[in-house]
């Protein structure tokens, strides 16, 4: 059966295994006491206006959308995405700090990609700072992240678009991995799901690749899948001052 291109709202949904194209919508849930932001990403879109405090203009936080776009050929997941296709897939980007400094602009930037096959999904992350020495990397076992002096990046997926069922995957950039799954039971921190990540320190800040295996994930069995995803990163050191710093993309 051969399925043509196909658009999928990515808020709380799935992967179509053979659509050719997915069009993934992230929506800012208000999840855990997260901020109710939105983006709309587009080729014209305007840089979001700040106040005098730097804050971020309420009109201009707007639902965020970006494609994961299908791939013939998986990554060799080494965090140095090198293949070409990670260069020409859309981008997500313009994070929003959650702390210290609620509701601006991050001082860093971060960069996120989304690939698919019929067996997995994958994610590059580019992650800026400027001071790629300083970065907190402490080393500890898997599942140990926030108890650890270490940065990381966070990918929650929530496959049911109910706001209560949820995998978490979480990545340092020593390639310390933890993973967290969440349901109206509670959480679950002894869920380890098997799934592949690699991590690197660059002179530009540091960059993570991961494979998330569908057999990870659960999700319903309709022709449309609809995902959310809240993606968040923590820096815990940050030069300017601030200490350590929190920012989200929804």
């Amino acid at each position: 059966m051969k399925i043509g291109y196909k658009q999928l709202l990515f808020f709380l949904s799935w992967l179509v295994p053979m659509a050719d194209k997915i069009s993934l919508t992230f929506l800012f849930l208000f999840l855990f006491l997260f901020p109710f932001f939105f983006f709309s990403l587009s080729p014209t879109a305007a840089q979001p206006g700040q106040d005098s405090n730097g804050k971020l203009d309420s009109l201009d936080l707007v639902r965020k959308t970006i494609d994961a776009v299908r791939i013939s050929t998986p990554p060799k997941i080494d965090g140095e995405l090198s293949e070409p296709f990670w260069h020409s897939l859309p981008v997500a980007d313009n994070f929003i700090e959650y702390s210290p400094r609620n509701g601006t602009l991050p001082e860093f930037q971060t960069k996120v990609m989304f690939a698919y096959d019929d067996m997995a999904f994958y994610i590059g992350a580019i992650l800026y700072d400027p001071y790629p020495d300083s970065i907190c990397k402490e080393l500890g076992r898997r599942d140990q992240i926030e108890l650890l002096n270490t940065d990381y990046i966070s990918f929650d997926i929530l496959p049911y678009n109910d706001a209560l069922n949820m995998f978490e995957f979480k990545v340092s950039p020593a390639n310390l991995q933890s993973d967290t799954k969440y349901s109206p039971v509670g959480q679950d921190v002894y869920w380890d799901a098997v799934w592949e990540s690699a991590a690197q320190i660059t002179d530009q800040g540091w960059v993570t690749e991961v494979n998330i295996p569908y057999s990870a994930l659960r999700f319903p069995k309709v022709e449309e899948q609809v995902w959310g995803i809240n993606m968040w990163k923590r820096i815990r050191t940050i030069p300017t001052g601030h200490g350590s710093g929190r920012e989200e993309w929804t």
